[in-house]
């Protein structure tokens, strides 16, 4: 391909990432008003996050290996068009129905970041892979803090409509821009999509998920939670088993085994949990009024101006991130990344009511994140073999938003731990929580330090699947470059 039509290209693969990540983190700061405003009780409104999140769990590695399958740039398009319907329904929606349907359908197109690295992987020359992968993934979790950042004034100036007007407009331009700029393709990889082991994942993913999401309001012991975890864990194994002895697996074992990719994976996990655990509960801290002891004492609108020294460092650094990447390695990377985190929780874990510790803090925390990001979509995509692209890089996604589910569940455990419904939370609950965050990210730090191998991140051509369908005669798939 002409490199002088990759900037188009990636232009628009970051809308459309964006619009995803957008409906992702807008709606969860605004539920209370969309209670409201749907007339729902405030158990039945959180089915607003869930719902979403499951169906993107679920169908982030189908549609992943969908598209390594069949063709990248067709089921682009249907994420995108899947995620502008359902936001539209969204946005149609008076009563709390409508409003789980249509969200359920954004979540389809939850597979619309592992195609997009899919997509660069095909089409883009391999010395600017890691740059444009590395640009995606950091720009990605830069529309995330936007998104918290702009939810709250947004309904609160134009209705909660617009939290899904907004996206929906984005998508349309990034639908014609996909017609128009993505190239097709002469020759896709071809075969047949195991649908018995998207079912066996399904049931392991959902019983986890709902779990999680479920975890601070239903509490460890609750025979409930007990039972999903339980549910979860006895189909994860049998959709293992299964996978291992598939001819034509859904999601190929053998390549989760790669140690760059389940490094990746743990990191993505661990990243997941520290990025969205924080996310979820630092509104709330700074809106606590001084007079609590701690907190800023800002109004919704002040509290998302401060996250945004966060998303600020994460966009900056993502400019040459990838160049980092190739440079020094993306485990290295990796590492240092995940230890600037650990180190910018444990200082949110000393409390402060100074607004400039707060902004110089976040700022730190997106430094990490956005060398982290950057460098484990890159190890993905440089270990998995082509024909596996997207759906590694779509279970390294899933593993984020399961990660994301767990650490908000775990902040939202030392948030109110000893609090009454009618009080405010202590200083040491959020610290706590930050400290366990920062644990957790400083664990991913070491065992990426230990694990991972320190080398580039020129794509490899492993071909571990067992369908004859992928594999191609030579050994390896530069003949399949090209996407429909």
């Amino acid at each position: 391909m002409s490199v002088s039509k990759t900037p188009a290209i990636l232009a628009v693969l970051t809308v459309g990432v964006g619009s995803f990540t957008l409906l992702q983190s807008m709606v969860a700061p605004v539920l209370p008003t969309l209670q409201a405003e749907l007339g729902a009780s405030q158990a039945d409104s959180t089915w607003i996050v869930i719902v979403y999140l499951l169906s993107a769990a679920v169908c982030t590695p189908i549609i992943g290996r969908a598209g390594d399958l069949w063709g990248r740039r067709r089921l682009l398009i249907f994420c995108l068009t899947a995620i502008a319907v359902g936001a539209l329904l969204s946005s149609l929606a008076a009563s709390l129905p409508l409003m789980i349907i249509g969200r359920a359908i954004q979540g389809i197109g939850g597979g619309v970041l592992p195609i997009s690295f899919g997509i660069i992987r095909a089409h883009f020359p391999d010395d600017a892979v890691p740059g444009s992968i590395g640009l995606i993934a950091s720009i990605s979790a830069v529309w995330a803090g936007l998104g918290v950042v702009l939810g709250g004034p947004l309904v609160e100036h134009l209705g909660y409509r617009w939290l899904f007007w907004v996206p929906t407009i984005l998508l349309v331009v990034s639908i014609a821009a996909t017609l128009a700029f993505i190239p097709r393709s002469t020759r896709s990889y071809g075969g047949r999509l195991n649908i018995l082991s998207s079912i066996l994942m399904s049931a392991w993913l959902l019983p986890l998920l709902v779990g999680a999401t479920k975890l601070s309001s239903w509490g460890w012991r609750s025979p409930s939670i007990v039972t999903l975890l339980a549910a979860s864990s006895v189909f994860a194994a049998v959709w293992i088993v299964f996978e291992l002895q598939s001819e034509n697996p859904l999601v190929d074992i053998r390549v989760m085994r790669i140690r760059e990719i389940w490094v990746a994976n743990l990191a993505s996990l661990l990243f997941g949990a520290g990025m969205f655990g924080a996310m979820a509960f630092l509104p709330a801290l700074v809106q606590t009024p001084s007079t609590a002891g701690y907190g800023l004492g800002l109004s919704p609108s002040e509290a998302g101006l401060l996250l945004l020294s966060q998303t600020a460092s994460m966009f900056v650094v993502g400019l040459f991130a990838g160049r980092l990447t190739a440079k020094y390695g993306a485990s290295r990377l990796l590492a240092t990344g995940s230890l600037i985190c650990a180190l910018g929780f444990f200082s949110l874990a000393t409390g402060g009511d100074s607004v400039w510790k707060f902004v110089v803090t976040l700022g730190v925390v997106g430094v990490g994140f956005s060398l982290a990001f950057t460098s484990m979509s890159n190890m993905v995509v440089a270990a998995a073999p082509r024909s596996q692209t997207s759906v590694a890089s779509g279970m390294n996604v899933n593993l984020r938003n399961i990660g994301g589910a767990l650490g908000t569940a775990l902040m939202a455990m030392f948030v109110s731990s000893g609090v009454s419904p009618d009080t405010l939370p202590k200083e040491w609950n959020y610290s706590s929580g930050f400290l366990a965050l920062g644990v957790l990210l400083f664990i991913g730090a070491t065992v990426v330090a230990v694990f991972a191998h320190s080398r580039g991140v020129v794509p490899t051509e492993v071909q571990p699947s067992r369908d004859p369908a992928l594999a191609s005669p030579s050994g390896n798939d530069h003949g399949a470059r090209h996407e429909q």
